[in-house]
Parts: structure tokens; C-alpha cells; sequence
């Protein structure tokens, strides 16, 4: 195009005489010119954005293609940790999940998400690629580069959304490791047993002086996992001690060892330990956090479950950076039930804490909707007047099954849950951002980093299950 305006231009111009549209013509053939002229190197420079060009990192296929590697590094770290075993493929067959879920997922949705590109061109001949997901659409330049290939990968992770919520475990094991072959159930048993025993071998002192509980640990629904348990029972060590945990994890199928020795403040790994599993959940908030050299392989106990699976739900209902719950609160949730009537009559204003005379402290009090008062006796073992009143009672509550029976606690949560309309003013009160949780924050000395904490923990469960509970 560029050598026929040129070709044009000089035929033109051999003609001596002046004419007006013959000036006219050259006029517009120098226009197009520039157009073309635009349009030829904002091409260039699409092609060098886009990385067809050129080899350098700074490029989107650069920055995706180091996106692949991280993932592809990723997942050779995965296959090395210790006592864990990852399924990448299709069971019975070589092809890659990523290969066969592709193939299911995307072939009817493959051209609708390519018809999310298209070029502009505008006024001056500049010719651009968009993508258009989201709000508005983004154009392809060596500013917006990272802005587009965040685009790119949303696009990417909404078409893949059906195979995340699809694809669990418990679909693919089902379908095929746990069928209805019992050739295959006993692969999958011998399997986990293999992955799993390095951490299940116990010496003869381990024995004979600590206690220890067998969990496999499998969500619900799986298919099978009754015929999967007997068979891994009579392998295990003291057998008898061998239970089946619900999996809040649709993607985890494990084989775990809880043994009781010391008291966990006794262990001193336990910091690491902790810091390992905060990034193992992505609920680390600094950016520059990477896994330890060394990780610490520790197996869960049922509260750290559901201290993750309350801790997600406060991110989400409550707008709370991600974080992990104090240890103390954890260790409150080995009796869960008893921690959310706690948390709940807190949100309803039924525990009155009274600050005694002089400096002797707080005392609590249990106050029921029919008048019945049962007053918090806080044992020795929590008898320390640097521990916050807040924590003490929930950890008697939690403990003392005298004055606090089952039967009381159960039928606590009934009248929650049976009469949340007459509670929902006080609850809605209590969730707001200026509710009255806010005036015990206020009251918790700044310099006091380890109360405040428990406290502000225990705070915003008592928020997380009123919002919960309340009325829609």
C-alpha cells in the first residue's frame, strides 16, 4: 500500500500544470500516508507487546509464559514435600488433568472467549488490541501490559471457574480410584498407607508413653470411604484408636497420627510450625513471605479445621484481613459448639462483665433472657490476672461442664436460633462497624499485643455468627 500511494504520488506530480484537485489528491495521498504509515508501526508495536517479535521477558507471552514456569515449579515442589502425594492425571490413563479437563470444559466456550479480543483503530490509524472483561475494555500497550495480562488471567479463571467447583476429589476419585471395583479401592488404600506410613511408624518409647489417635480424614460424600476405612484400620497401629474425620476439603483425601505427648507449649517447633501453616492457607498479608527451607509436617487436629474453614468466613462476611485465630481461641474450638453460644450470647448481651472493687479485677456472669443467672467460676489453671476476662470465660465456658451442662448449652443455641427475629435489633447493632464490640477494643491497653488479640479474635466471631444467624 505504502509503494502504490508513493507510485500514485509521483504521477501525479509529473503533471506541470496547477490544478486544485490535483493538489487536493496529493493532500489526501499524504494523509493516507500517515495513516498507513501509524497503522504499520503501532502494528510493530503490538506484535513487540505481544511478544511475537521478540524473545524479551517483558512481553505479555513473557509474563504468562513465567506465569506456566511458576506453576510448573510449583508443582515439582509439591510432588517433593514429604508424606503427601498429588493426582495429575486421569486415573487409568496418561493424559495431564489440565489436557482432559481442557478438552471436556472448553470446547464449546474456546470461541466465545476468544470473541473477547478485538482490534480498534482509531482516528489516526493506530491500531490496537483489547480485551474486553470486566468493565471496560483494555487496550494492549507497553504501559498497560500488567493491567492486561491481569485481564487475561480473570478471563481465564472465570471460563475455569466450572472446573474448580466441578472437579473435587471426591468427583475423580469416584469415577475412578474409588469406583465400584474393589481392585481399585484396595490400590487407593495401599497407596495412602505408602504415602502416609513415614509418618505413621511409632517407636516402642512412643508407644508405651504417648497417646495417639489413627485419623483418616475424607469428605462425606466420597464415594466409598466406609470400604476405604476398613481396609486402612487393620494396617494402622492400635487399630481400635483409628477414626474417620469429615474433611471440610472436597479436594484432600489424608491419613493422619495425632499423638499427645507434651503440652503444646512444650513443643518448641510450634512457632515455625505455625508460620508454615499460615502460608500453606495463603493467609499471610506480606507479599514477600515464602514457604520455610524446611517445612515442619505436622498434621491438623479437627479445631484447626474449622479455625481455617471461620477464618475464610470472616474475610468474606466480615471484610477482615486475612489472618490466623489466636491459639487460644483455636484451642476453644476443640469444642465448637460451646465457643459459637458463647460467641452468639456475647452478640446478645446475656454475659455481663462487672469490674470488681480495687483492683481485683472483672467477674463475669451468664445471663439468660427467663432471669436464670449462672455465674463464670473460673479454675486456677486460667486464674492469671494478665489474662483478659474475655478469654477466661470463654475457656470456662468451654471447660466447665458443671455449671455450664450440655443440656444448658444446647438449649442456648435452640433459642438463638429458634428466636432470632426477637434478637436481630441486637445482633444488627452488635455487627455494625460502630457497634458495642468496639467499646471493649477501646478498652484494651495498646501495649497489650497478646490480649488484644485473643480479644479482637474472640470479637469478631461473636460478629461472624450473629451476621450468620440474624434474620434475612
Amino acid at each position: 500500500l505504502e509503494a502504490e500511494i508513493e507510485r500514485l504520488k509521483r504521477n501525479i506530480e509529473a503533471e506541470e500544470a496547477f490544478d486544485v484537485e490535483r493538489e487536493n489528491l496529493l493532500g489526501m495521498l499524504e494523509q493516507l500516508a500517515e495513516v498507513v504509515l501509524a497503522a504499520q508501526q503501532s502494528l510493530q508495536a503490538q506484535m513487540d507487546n505481544l511478544g511475537v517479535t521478540t524473545d524479551t521477558a517483558d512481553t505479555l507471552l513473557g509474563r504468562v509464559l513465567a506465569e506456566r514456569l511458576a506453576a510448573t515449579l510449583h508443582r515439582q515442589e509439591m510432588d517433593e514435600i514429604a508424606s503427601r502425594a498429588y493426582i495429575w492425571t486421569s486415573p487409568g490413563t496418561e493424559d495431564t488433568l489440565d489436557e482432559v479437563w481442557y478438552r471436556d470444559y472448553m470446547g464449546d466456550t474456546s470461541h466465545e472467549a476468544l470473541g473477547r479480543f478485538f482490534w480498534q483503530v482509531d482516528e489516526t490509524g493506530t491500531v490496537t488490541l483489547y480485551l474486553h472483561y470486566g468493565d471496560e475494555p483494555i487496550g494492549l500497550t507497553a504501559e498497560t501490559l500488567s493491567d492486561f495480562k491481569a485481564s487475561l488471567l480473570a478471563l481465564a479463571t472465570g471460563y475455569t471457574e466450572p472446573i474448580r467447583v466441578t472437579e473435587t476429589l471426591e468427583k475423580l476419585l469416584s469415577d475412578g480410584a474409588l469406583s465400584d471395583s474393589d481392585n481399585q479401592l484396595d490400590n487407593m488404600a495401599n497407596r495412602l498407607f505408602t504415602v502416609a506410613k513415614p509418618m505413621l511408624l511409632v517407636d516402642d518409647w512412643v508407644a508405651n508413653n504417648a497417646a495417639y489417635t489413627n485419623v483418616i480424614v475424607a469428605a462425606k460424600v466420597l464415594k466409598r470411604r466406609d470400604g476405604l476405612y476398613n481396609r486402612l484400620q487393620p494396617w494402622m497401629p492400635n487399630p481400635n484408636s483409628t477414626r474417620l474425620l469429615d474433611a471440610t476439603d472436597a479436594y484432600t483425601l489424608a491419613l493422619l497420627q495425632r499423638v499427645s505427648m507434651v503440652p503444646l507449649n512444650g513443643v518448641s517447633s510450634l512457632r515455625e510450625a505455625q508460620d508454615y501453616y499460615r502460608l500453606n492457607h495463603d493467609l499471610s498479608n506480606n507479599p514477600n513471605d515464602r514457604p520455610p527451607q524446611r517445612p515442619v509436617l505436622t498434621s491438623v487436629y479437627e479445631a484447626e479445621a474449622e479455625a481455617l474453614r471461620l477464618e475464610q468466613q470472616m474475610v468474606a462476611r466480615l471484610r477482615t484481613r486475612k489472618n490466623l485465630l489466636h491459639p487460644l481461641v483455636v484451642t476453644a474450638l476443640t469444642e465448637s459448639d460451646r465457643t459459637r453460644v458463647f460467641c452468639m450470647a456475647l452478640a446478645s448481651g446475656e454475659i455481663d462483665i462487672e469490674e470488681l472493687p480495687g483492683d481485683e479485677g472483672y467477674e463475669a456472669l451468664f445471663i439468660t433472657r427467663d432471669g436464670e443467672e449462672r455465674v463464670f467460676n473460673i479454675p486456677s489453671l486460667l486464674d492469671d490476672p494478665k489474662m483478659h476476662i474475655f478469654i477466661k470465660s470463654l475457656l470456662t465456658f468451654v471447660l466447665d461442664k458443671q455449671t455450664f451442662d450440655d443440656d444448658f448449652v444446647q438449649r442456648t443455641f435452640d433459642r438463638y436460633r429458634n428466636q432470632a427475629q426477637d434478637y436481630a435489633a441486637l445482633w444488627r447493632d452488635w455487627t455494625s462497624e460502630e457497634g458495642a464490640w468496639n467499646d471493649w477494643m477501646d478498652a484494651i491497653d495498646e501495649d497489650d499485643t497478646i490480649n488484644a488479640r485473643a480479644v479482637f479474635d474472640i470479637l469478631k466471631l461473636s460478629r461472624l455468627y450473629a451476621l450468620v444467624y440474624m434474620p434475612k
